[in-house]
Order: structure tokens, then sequence, then C-alpha cells
């Protein structure tokens, strides 16, 4: 992580006098007297301006008259800063629920849930690979906190459908920036003119499945044999088709120095109607992929492309009737923040938040913010 503490501890050397006190305490600084009773350290959380703030490093200055020392103030604060630099991200292997951790004890020196004035600030660049975390997150209680952002903070896109497994619905895009106070004050987050916050964009949805084609009559032809007849050749029943000739199949009388008679037959054909469906409609296409953090945003595949809609099944007898029609094509992914469009089988995905959590406030360059922030 690429977080470095920014504080500069007060009167390391040198003299410690009102003057240099009433400069380095009091915001704006005052040009005319200040008091010992006025720069006592004030303990209540809920003075969101103490004049000499209550921390970690300000221990030493007494909240009472009675023990009050200039000396006090060696090694003291007015603020406690952190600032953010350079890119943190969760890798692909090890995706981290919380992104880079900003509550992290060891930045804060147990100052969180004092009333010194404390800003974060985000100059690099933040991110997640997972739809399921964030890209940054602050998750614990605390007083008198700002974070300014300067930088970028990126969510994950979410994963168009697949045309052949899973949900048919788009995948949700992930959230940019977590942020939560509980028990504490709310968290103000000032969006600087160069700052990105920005939510995943939802993936597409699978197209619906192309319609049944019509169905049809499909006719078959079976042949039979007519009776026998002696000398004579039966014909075919009405409806037949088809004459297949007459067949001889033996002797059936002799007589002495006279005819011969023979056993005729005839085959004819036949034909036998039957009813057959439509031929079924190709599959609906797979979603493009929503715009994130490692992910590009992609249109969904057309017919004939990988994870592109089927044709549908050719249609004539014997087994169907018309041609079934091509799936349909599934929706585009969407682009920062955005959701998905649906389809006639599915909805659309969800975008990530830019902004989540409870217990805050938004100001500054909002139009830099992609995604539900508020």
């Amino acid at each position: 992580m690429s977080v470095a503490i920014s504080t500069t501890p007060l009167y390391s050397s040198g003299p410690i006098t009102f003057s240099s006190l009433r400069t380095n305490f009091q915001e704006p600084a005052n040009p005319g007297k200040i008091s010992a009773s006025e720069l006592l350290r004030i303990l209540p959380t809920n003075n969101t301006n103490p004049i000499v703030p209550n921390c970690t490093e300000n221990d030493a200055i007494t909240t009472t008259q009675t023990n009050w020392k200039t000396q006090q103030f060696r090694y003291s604060i007015k603020r406690y800063d952190i600032i953010q630099s350079n890119t943190d991200q969760n890798t692909a292997g090890t995706p981290s629920a919380n992104g880079i951790n900003l509550d992290a004890s060891v930045y804060w020196n147990n100052n969180l849930a004092k009333n010194i004035k404390k800003r974060i600030f985000i100059e690099g660049t933040c991110g997640n690979v997972s739809t399921g975390a964030y890209g940054a997150s602050f998750n614990a209680t605390a007083f008198n906190l700002q974070i300014l952002v300067n930088g970028n903070i990126y969510g994950q896109g979410g994963t168009g459908a697949l045309k052949s497994s899973g949900s048919g619905q788009g995948n949700n895009g992930g959230p940019a920036l977590f942020v939560n106070s509980p028990s504490g004050g709310p968290v103000e987050i000032i969006v600087g003119g160069t700052a990105r916050i920005w939510g995943g964009g939802a993936g597409g949805s699978r197209g619906a499945v192309g319609a049944t084609g019509s169905s049809g009559q499909c006719t078959t032809y079976y042949n039979q044999n007519t009776g026998q007849d002696c000398n004579n050749c039966p014909g075919c029943s009405a409806g037949a088709s088809s004459d297949n000739g007459c067949i001889n199949n033996g002797i059936c009388a002799q007589y002495f120095k006279g005819p011969t008679y023979y056993y005729y037959y005839r085959q004819c054909t036949y034909p036998q109607v039957f009813s057959v469906p439509g031929a079924p409609g190709g599959a609906g296409g797979g979603g493009g992929n929503g715009q994130g953090y490692t992910l590009t945003r992609t249109d969904s595949a057309t017919l004939g492309q990988s994870e592109g809609p089927n044709s549908g099944s050719p249609g004539g007898c014997p087994t169907y009737g018309g041609n079934g029609f091509d799936g349909q094509r599934g929706s585009n992914g969407a682009d920062w923040g955005t959701n998905s469009a649906g389809t006639d089988a599915f909805n659309g995905g969800t975008a990530g938040r830019a902004i989540t959590g409870a217990n805050y406030t938004v100001s500054g360059s909002t139009t830099n913010i992609r995604g539900l922030y508020q």
C-alpha cells in the first residue's frame, strides 16, 4: 500500500511562544492575544473545531488550567493527515472485500475516535478486480474526518451473461468507495476537480431464445397388398397414390389338358398424413462486459460470433414444420456507473455504486462521480 503519514509535530526544537501558539492553533489565526485558558486540550468529540484538539500526540497537554505549561506543547500537532499515492489494487488471486483499508490502525495512532481534525488525501489510484469488493474503504468510528479525493477510485465492471450457462441476467458492477463511521461523526467526502470516483458498469444480459417455427403436416407412404384372386388381379382401393403392379403368387387351379389358373394380388401405395411441430429457435446470445477497473466494456456478440446467438433450426419433414427463428442478441455491457439494458428474456444488470456505506456527506466536483453516491 502506498500510504504515508504526513503530519509533522510542532515545536520539536526551539522556544514555544504565545504568538506561535496563536498562529499554530487558532484557525484562522487571531491577530489579537490568546490566553492559556484557550489553549487547554479539548476532549468532547462533538467539538468540530477544537483549538487544541485531543489526540495521542497531545496527551501531555493538560485539560485544566491548574498545571498548564507551554512545554506541554512540545511535539504537539494541530491536524493528522495521511496521503495515498501511486496505485493500490487487489490482485485477481487475492481480492479483498475492503480494497485499500483507509481505516487501518497502523496509519492513525489511535486518533480516529478523537476530535483532532483528520484528513485522508487520495492522490493516486485505488482499484479492485472483484465486483464483490471496493476500490477503497473506510469503516471505523471517527470524528472530524475528511476524505479529499483528487485521484482515482474505481470499481470493477460486471461480466456479461454467458449464452450457455449461469444466470441470464448480466452481472452487476462493483462499487468504488465504501465509507462508514458507525457511532461517529459524519465523514466529509470532498471531490476534487481531477478526481474520478467511478462505479463499475453492469454486464449485459442474455438474449431471448428465437421463436419456434410454425407447425406443419408431413406425409409418409406405406405399401399394402390386396387379397389374392385366382387368375384375376384385384384393383387398389380408393385413395391409393400409386399402383405397383400385379404379382403372380402361384397356381390356384390346373385342369387336365386345359388352362392353368394362377393366384394374383396387387401391391398398392397409400399416403399417411401426420402433424409435426415447428423447428426450435436458436439460443440467445451472451451479453457484453461492463466497464471496470480491469475490464473493458464490450458490445454483445452478433450471429455467427463466439457467444453470439444461434441460428434457428431448419424445418422440413419428417421431423419439423417451418424453420425456427434466430436467437436474439444479448444486451451490450454498460459504461462506468451505468445499468445495462435488459432483453426480452432477462432484466439488465445493476451498476456498482460510486460511493456506498453510511454516515457520510459528499461535496465538491460531484460531476466527477459516475454512479450513485447518495
